[in-house]
């Protein structure tokens, strides 16, 4: 397997299209709380256009050369934690490796890249929040590094 981990451009929209969509439907698979809208695909699309021209988020994806394609993808965001120190914090919005890839360490990978990325631009920690459910990405981050920082709660008005 021969990768590369690169910044996304326009022309990678419509196949990273492809994961943030499978990335919201597991979310709702896990948790009918992450219940998707109707059009999830074209607000899919406009998040990944949107994500190219903010100056503080990154999207990377990681390409297999082999087989010349989009296998995984890393999106963050840098976020004031205005009362806090440090005051910046990058926030990982959506991870995705392909089914046949996983275990291979590209999610690392990623986290790494995405990293890299919230270093530059001052974070001084990353977090990232995913449906409670998810026992997956729970065992992927904890073994990670990551830590429970925060607990968030909710009360439907539904």
């Amino acid at each position: 397997m021969n990768i590369i981990i690169r910044p996304m451009d326009e022309d990678d929209v419509e196949n990273a299209l492809e994961y943030i969509v499978r990335l919201k439907l597991l979310n709702e698979e896990v948790d009918p709380n992450f219940k998707t809208i109707d059009n999830l695909e074209e607000e899919a699309r406009e998040y990944l256009i949107e994500s190219l021209e903010d100056e503080n988020v990154a999207v990377y994806v990681c390409e297999d050369l082999d087989v010349n394609q989009i296998i995984g993808l890393v999106r963050i965001e840098i976020r004031d934690r205005r009362f806090y120190y440090p005051r910046k914090e990058a926030v990982i919005t959506d991870i995705y490796v392909k089914a046949g890839y996983r275990g291979k360490n590209i999610g690392h990978i990623l986290i790494d890249k995405a990293s890299s990325f919230a270093k530059e631009k001052g974070a001084g920690l990353i977090v990232v929040s995913y449906p409670l459910n998810n026992t997956i990405a729970d065992k992927f981050f904890t073994e990670g590094g990551f830590k429970d920082l925060k607990r968030v709660k909710f009360f439907s008005l539904i």
